[in-house]
């Protein structure tokens, strides 16, 4: 395949009949982004944030967002699920299955 003038080979792992096998990396990748997919994804990107500014603000300003974002959350529907499964003492369900 060529991008951008340049020559990239693709490769594949095939079984005796041809049959294409799915790798493990595959198997891990797809079973890491579904979990992600069906977690708080509003409070990983809050976190996500939260984590780029963290070396850089002072501990005070940093303990203020957090605040801020805890706070907001606790008022969307990600937080009201989360803390109704904690209430509950169960897995918060995020996403349908």
């Amino acid at each position: 395949m060529t991008i951008n003038s340049e020559t990239h080979y693709l490769w594949r792992a095939v079984d005796q009949e041809g049959d294409v096998l799915e790798s493990y990396v595959t198997r891990t990748a797809l079973a890491m982004a579904k979990t992600l997919a069906n977690g708080p994804t509003e409070a990983f990107a809050n976190t996500r944030a939260l984590l780029a500014v963290g070396p850089t603000n002072p501990l005070h300003v940093q303990l203020d967002e957090e605040s801020r974002c805890i706070t907001g959350a606790a008022g969307r529907a990600e937080g009201q699920i989360g803390i109704s499964a904690f209430i509950a003492k169960q897995k918060p369900r995020f996403r349908p299955d």
